[in-house]
């Protein structure tokens, strides 16, 4: 069976933020938050606390596919990633440009991430245990999400259960 495990190590970074706006009582208020140079509203409890923690798939042997993947990948494009991964954590639920749930996929959400030269990153997660767990990461080739890579992050979603 596959596990998740939470990456403690970025816990102390922490996000630029421009501003709070808060709502009428009992909303939770917003934050204006930059990332990289671009602006995003995402939604905060009071204390700027994530408000669901990312964790990595973990496969039986051992390994984690979705980190050893991360760190193939140019330290730009890394952090383009971390960075709206990140979003999703502290904005949770996000909804579009960032994450949108995959149709036909129950349980099955992807982070979309815009990377230099027109190229387009997912990294596929699902809900689990109050954590985000990142299950398969992938550099698009076309607009259409190959089935193989849907597959592969619905059976290591199946695997948690």
């Amino acid at each position: 069976m596959g596990s998740a495990r939470a990456d403690n190590r970025n816990e102390k970074r922490s996000c630029q933020t421009t501003r709070f706006v808060f709502w009428a009582v009992g909303h939770p208020p917003v934050a204006e938050v930059s990332f990289g140079g671009v602006s995003h509203v995402v939604l905060s409890d009071m204390n700027g606390q994530k408000r669901i923690r990312a964790a990595f798939y973990q496969s039986p042997a051992g390994k984690e596919p979705v980190r050893e993947w991360l760190l193939e990948l140019l330290p730009d494009d890394r952090k383009r990633i971390g960075d709206d991964i990140r979003t999703a954590e502290f904005g949770w639920p996000v909804g579009m440009p960032i994450c949108r749930q995959m149709k036909g996929r129950q349980g099955i959400w992807e982070v979309r991430t815009n990377l230099p030269a027109g190229r387009i990153a997912r990294v596929f997660f699902c809900l689990h245990e109050n954590q985000m767990v990142l299950l398969h990461g992938i550099i698009k080739k076309s607009q259409k999400t190959p089935v193989r890579d849907l597959d592969l992050a619905e059976k290591r979603r199946k695997e948690l259960q």
